[in-house]
């Protein structure tokens, strides 16, 4: 049976933040197209990720990896590749500053990687492959991923020991992704990416129509002090963990207040009796569509912003 490899461009990239939700997207996408299309998957040894699972599927060192280039590699929305500089096999892109045409070519390469997944013809032959992969639609079923991948036990056992109940229903999971996300990308989203206090107090009012003002908020921050003012006179517990940790967390708790991080989206995919989300993802603040095409989770609650 012919295998699909990992990228360890991706699995090995050791940037400030450890890339973890980018990192679980690929993974996720990895074993779902194996077991969709027959193929064995392939990971590494040596990642960061090896502190928070265990792989139920083949591992290889990096420097055992035979397959240089790519069969499928993923396109980057928020870039415009010029055609010139293409021709020549040279790979500067320009930002695209356009909006809508990012929000149509989120939608495009959706597509294409969905093509990937279920009708791209794979060669009889090992393929590598690129990409987040940061499409609801593209993920395993919960089924699938207890399969091929394991939560460790000791650190769901740290969690549960350290924060006793956080499993019961009314527990509540709030996530805010603070630093880079002030400024990122700037030329297309002004506002930034972001999800404000105003997203909050809405999540509140929807969660408390739903379990009653007795719920305990879990706080799950790099700025810290900005949910803890929104939050001030509730139940609130405070997370300050290795970011494994904050992971698992979140991912054992019922009920999510999302942000539009892949840390958070991953670790809210499944296990959720009511899970929040903002409306159109990186887009939430303009509301013109989705980025990414495929980022509201099945039967999330959306909320949308008023300006």
């Amino acid at each position: 049976m012919n295998k699909i490899y990992a990228d360890e461009k991706r699995i090995f990239l050791d940037n400030w933040n450890s890339a973890y939700g980018n990192k679980i997207l690929h993974i996720l996408f990895l074993i779902n197209i194996c077991e969709t299309r027959n193929k064995l998957p392939v990971m590494y040894k040596g990642s960061n990720l090896d502190g928070l699972f265990n792989f139920n599927f083949e591992l290889i060192k990096e420097k055992d990896l035979k397959i240089k280039d790519y069969f499928f590699e993923e396109k980057d929305s928020f870039y415009i590749q010029n055609k010139v500089l293409k021709k020549l096999n040279l790979q500067y892109r320009f930002f695209d500053n356009n909006l809508d045409s990012v929000v149509v070519n989120h939608y495009k390469h959706y597509l294409q990687r969905k093509e990937l997944l279920y009708k791209t013809r794979l060669p009889e032959k090992d393929i590598k492959i690129r990409g987040h992969f940061f499409d609801f639609q593209l993920m395993p079923s919960v089924d699938i991923f207890e399969k091929y991948v394991e939560i460790k036990s000791e650190i769901k056992d740290f969690i549960r020991s350290k924060y006793s109940g956080i499993e019961n229903k009314k527990c509540v999971a709030v996530h805010y992704r603070g630093s880079d996300f002030k400024d990122f990308m700037q030329h297309i989203f002004p506002r930034g990416l972001q999800t404000d206090e105003e997203y909050y107090k809405k999540s509140i009012n929807t969660i408390e129509e739903k379990l009653g003002s007795d719920v305990i908020y879990h706080l799950f921050s790099d700025d810290i002090e900005f949910l803890e003012g929104i939050f001030k006179g509730k139940n609130v517990v405070v997370h300050n963990d290795k970011a494994v940790e904050d992971w698992v967390a979140l991912y054992l708790m019922k009920n999510v207040i999302q942000t539009n991080s892949s840390f958070c989206w991953t670790a809210s995919l499944y296990n959720k009796n009511i899970s929040i989300q903002p409306e159109d993802g990186y887009n939430y603040h303009q509301g013109t569509g989705a980025i990414p095409y495929g980022f509201h989770h099945k039967n999330s609650i959306l909320i949308r912003t008023s300006e």
